[in-house]
């Protein structure tokens, strides 16, 4: 597609916003990647609403489906995996497309993360440093778990949806997203709340962990079979939004709490107020809060008139969201951040820049106007995609908004200082140290390790702690010309490294990565 192409459909009111762009997915498709699944070829819809445990929630997706699309298919879960450099998935139509990695993470225990998007020679027809990395039309986020991957699989802007039902069935749905209720209006927490949660923020962080508790209830377990491995990437879709759209912030699963909560007769307002402490519910709620050092927590529910509700913005009481679609996750959590709907509709606790952006000719909007259809991305008019700004400075800028309001969020329950405890043996010799995240020390510091001379070998390591943020133990020189770091996320316990400087030892899970062998000297825990 030449430039004059490009203009043209830039220019054209008719088109959608994927109507000309310079991936075109009726035609990509790698011959060389893997297929992650393959659509079974005899459908017996009848035969899986038989399955125990199915009907609730397969009723749901053929209620969303376009057309009943829902096919069952058989997934190859392995694929999912950093070392998988492109996959292919066949869509309900008969195509084939493809898609080339951008991200994989371990997303929650035993789980793992792969993000990707179609390539194409966009960033070379539009080389500006504003224009966007990944293609927001064509896009894929996968978790897989077990035997299990869900995920959500963009191609010109149409859902289509990996899930899973049952005893492990897995399907393909074609999404209506017409057919999705919409985001209830957020309930504003009172200004005087919101000051006083702000009074105890902390200077800005170069980045900002927020954690998140999920909560479920007797309904949302019967009606979501899988609602663990759904959360987990729904919650790495949120985060995918936030790298998207430069907001130096990260949501780290803290847990998910099986409640007793009963949502019978209850509205998504009660549900919402109910999680508040002073409440018998919300009493639960925030036991487990305290445990896991939860900012956020977010309810799965089963409420059919919205797909979520959120309070706005939140305070350290109030940072509540209760949610029905995973896909709305992102966006009710954005509400907590202090985003709102839409500018047409301003409430006036917000900055009149905290708002949804909605473009048309050509024809997007992004997340926090409603998740129902959206692009991966906050606005953010920094930002452009072939050469349209996402945002406006005035009216629409909720990268902006969250940038402003992410440590205040995060520091509801500040990180506790985990500290990593070590004892570092060499040759025939030993001594002991501790750090805390974002310490190093030199050995020549520890009186025990200097007058020893340890030079170690075999260390013991004691309450090494990460979440979804990754942490990093290294060992190095003086001048880190030799360094052997061992990087992990979502553990929390000890292990014992029996050769520094050749990985031995390393959890799994666990990266090991080394330059040049040599004496140690300093320890850092990054």
């Amino acid at each position: 597609m030449n430039r004059e192409q490009l203009k043209f459909c830039l220019l054209g009111a008719v088109f959608l916003f994927g109507g000309c762009t310079a991936s075109d997915p009726r035609t990509h498709l790698d011959s060389s990647a893997d297929t992650l699944f393959q659509i079974t070829p005899d459908q017996n819809h009848a035969a899986l609403e038989r399955q125990s445990g199915t009907d609730q929630y397969l009723k749901l997706l053929l209620n969303v489906a376009e057309d009943a699309e829902v096919k069952e298919v058989q997934v190859k879960p392995g694929l999912v995996s950093k070392d998988t450099a492109t996959l292919s998935m066949p869509l309900t139509d008969g195509r084939t497309v493809s898609f080339k990695l951008s991200r994989s993470d371990s997303v929650a225990s035993g789980m793992v993360g792969w993000v990707g998007d179609m390539p194409s020679n966009r960033r070379q027809l539009y080389p500006s440093p504003a224009e966007i990395d990944m293609d927001p039309l064509n896009w894929v986020s996968l978790v897989s778990d077990g035997n299990l991957v869900v995920g959500d699989i963009r191609v010109d802007g149409q859902l289509y949806r990996l899930t899973a039902v049952g005893k492990g069935q897995q399907v393909l749905v074609k999404v209506d997203e017409s057919k999705l209720p919409p985001e209830a209006a957020p309930i504003p927490v009172p200004v005087q709340a919101q000051e006083k949660t702000r009074s105890l923020s902390t200077s800005q962080s170069r980045k900002s962990t927020i954690r998140v508790l999920f909560v479920t209830t007797h309904q949302s377990r019967a009606m979501f079979p899988n609602y663990k491995i759904e959360l987990a990437q729904a919650l790495q879709n949120a985060n995918q939004y936030l790298i998207n759209s430069k907001v130096d912030a990260v949501y780290e699963l803290s847990d998910i709490y099986d409640s007793d909560y009963d949502e019978t007769g209850k509205s998504p307002q009660t549900q919402l107020s109910d999680m508040k402490a002073d409440k018998p519910f919300g009493a639960k709620i925030h036991i487990e809060r305290e445990k896991g050092r939860a900012d956020l927590v977010s309810m799965l529910s089963t409420f059919s008139i919205y797909c979520g509700i959120a309070n706005l913005t939140a305070s350290v009481e109030r940072a509540f969201s209760a949610i029905s679609c995973f896909g709305s996750l992102g966006h009710e959590l954005g509400h907590n951040m202090g985003a709102g709907h839409k500018d047409e509709a301003p409430v006036a606790s917000l900055p009149p820049y905290a708002y949804g952006y909605q473009h048309t000719a050509p024809n997007f909007h992004t997340q926090m106007r409603t998740s129902n259809g959206a692009i991966p991305y906050h606005s953010n008019p920094r930002l452009q995609y072939q050469g349209v700004p996402m945002g406006t400075v005035d009216k629409n800028d909720v990268a902006r908004t969250f940038n402003e309001n992410r440590d205040t969020v995060a520091n509801f329950y500040p990180d506790p200082a985990h500290r990593v405890r070590l004892w570092l043996y060499g040759a025939n010799r030993g001594c002991f140290i501790d750090l805390k995240p974002g310490e190093q020390a030199l050995l020549s510091w520890f009186t025990e390790c200097k007058d020893n001379d340890v030079n170690p070998v075999r260390v013991e390591v004691k309450d090494f702690y990460s979440g979804s943020t990754p942490r990093k133990l290294c060992f190095a020189n003086i001048f880190y010309t030799v360094n052997s770091c061992y990087t992990g996320s979502n553990f929390s316990g000890d292990f014992v490294i029996t050769s520094v400087h050749t990985g031995g030892g390393k959890p799994e899970g666990f990266k090991f990565t080394r330059r040049l062998i040599g004496p140690v000297y300093r320890v850092s825990y990054e």
